[in-house]
């Protein structure tokens, strides 16, 4: 198993148990950015033995294959298939959108996005837009936004 999930798993438990009372729905941020794991959310199921799907957003951070960009990744993971994934990933540095890049798949169950900017001392934040059509049965379609902590880079 990956440390990026294993991470994506510890903290959907943490947010699972903090959020008790609030549903599915919670959104929880780690706090060590060395793990580059930004927010994790969960898209909720349609019934309690339903399908869930998992969304994780990247800490904005400086390439290591290209230092001179930021990158940041974002990953939907759905518990089964369903009809259609949608995902755009979205950049910002100081609040203004530098970049952006839009994913689709279906059917399937995980989708994986990235998208990039030239390497600008300043504050990012990162933003996955998913919205998923789930199969007949189940909502037709369900749309949340998640966002990164907002993280300072220095270039």
């Amino acid at each position: 198993m990956s440390r990026r999930l294993i991470a994506l798993l510890a903290v959907i438990f943490a947010c699972l148990g903090l959020a008790a009372g609030t549903g599915p729905e919670a959104i929880a941020a780690t706090t060590t950015p060395a793990n580059y794991l930004g927010a994790t959310g969960i898209l909720p199921p349609a019934t309690d033995d339903g399908i869930l799907c998992e969304v994780g957003v990247d800490y904005p951070h400086k390439s290591m294959h290209v230092p001179t960009t930021v990158n940041v990744s974002a990953e939907v993971d759905c518990s089964d298939p369903v009809t259609l994934i949608d995902l755009t990933v979205d950049l910002y540095r100081n609040g203004v959108l530098v970049n952006y890049n839009f994913f689709a798949k279906g059917p399937g169950s995980t989708l994986i996005g990235r998208t990039h900017a030239d390497c600008v001392t300043g504050n990012y934040t990162a933003e996955a837009d998913v919205t998923v059509d789930f199969p007949t049965g189940f909502p037709r379609v369900i749309s949340d936004t998640f966002y990164s902590p907002t993280i300072h880079i220095t270039c």
